[in-house]
């Protein structure tokens, strides 16, 4: 994750007039701001605080980071912060902000992946899990979108959705200040299929990647919820701009809520309907990779 999280098709985008041409992979779209994410970098710790110690009722830390004018080609210094915050109400906050010295494009957000079954095998998915949401699919995943017009900022933060697994009775609620929860059901997310060349020398990602246990993730495994700009809000005039200009400050909060439900019945005691959707639903992994909950 770079400075600009998500796709940016053909890898163009245009600040005040200037198109800046950033990284692109092997479909020639820049995605989650080039290949060298904020992942890949080296972050100042600049505080922590443990609410043992201290007698408070959560633990935090604090990290900074600078990106330069040109880093991933995109314009402008920025200056980064990040804190987690981890409550006794057994919530994981994220916290991000930025200021830059130069207009330029961002949408820094957290980017984890979900599967609250637990990931013990090489076979497990989040094929039984359910999510509530108001959802608009997106396309293919390929850079297709729908026309989203008319939906502001969610500020302060909102339940943007709820995650559960009924088996287990393990459930996650996702509040954010961001305007958008796109979701990303891993459909191409295996040791097979998750491989991404970038042009630049040394700045190839292979997949093949190993989780703990020795796993290895197939398609479906987990799912990633990213509390985000409007997808491809940077070439979509109709959309709120991302542009951060100097003098102002780019903020994004979404907050990890994790709880227990009563287990579902078995197959047999099921009831007929369901006021959730299936993450199964062929809707959400056939017709759309991606969707988004749009806040509003």
């Amino acid at each position: 994750m770079g400075r600009y999280g998500g796709r940016i098709t053909g890898g163009k985008i245009n600040v005040d007039g200037t198109t800046y041409q950033l990284e692109t992979g092997k479909d020639n779209n820049t995605l989650h701001g080039g290949g060298i994410g904020y992942n890949k970098v080296d972050w100042e710790v600049e505080a922590v605080s443990l609410g043992e110690q201290t007698g408070a009722n959560a633990s935090w830390a604090l990290f900074t980071y600078d990106s330069p004018d040109g880093e991933q080609n995109f314009p402008g210094n920025v200056s980064l912060m990040v804190n987690y915050t981890l409550t006794d109400a057994d919530e994981l906050i994220v916290d991000i902000a930025a200021v830059t010295d130069a207009a330029t494009p961002i949408n820094v957000f957290s980017h984890p992946y979900f599967n609250l079954g637990g990931l013990t095998s090489d076979n497990d998915t989040i094929l039984d899990h359910l999510l509530t949401g108001r959802f608009v699919l997106l396309g293919n995943g390929q850079g297709d979108l729908q026309e989203m017009d008319g939906f502001v900022a969610a500020e302060p933060r909102q339940l943007a959705a709820t995650l559960v697994h009924p088996p287990s009775g393990r459930a996650l609620d996702i509040l954010t200040t961001a305007p958008t929860l796109v979701l990303y059901t891993g459909a191409v997310f295996s040791m097979h299929l998750c491989s991404w060349s970038y042009r630049t020398a040394g700045n190839a990602l292979k997949g093949k990647f190993e989780a703990k246990y020795g796993v290895r993730p197939q398609q479906w495994a987990a799912v990633a919820l990213e509390a985000t700009a409007f997808p491809e809000a940077g070439n979509q005039p109709a959309f709120p701009s991302p542009i951060l200009r100097p003098g102002e400050e780019y903020r994004n909060q979404v907050v990890w809520r994790f709880y227990d439900v009563p287990p579902a019945p078995t197959p047999t005691e099921a009831p007929a309907s369901a006021s959730a959707a299936s993450l199964a639903c062929p809707a959400v992994l056939a017709g759309g990779l991606l969707a988004a909950l749009l806040l509003a």
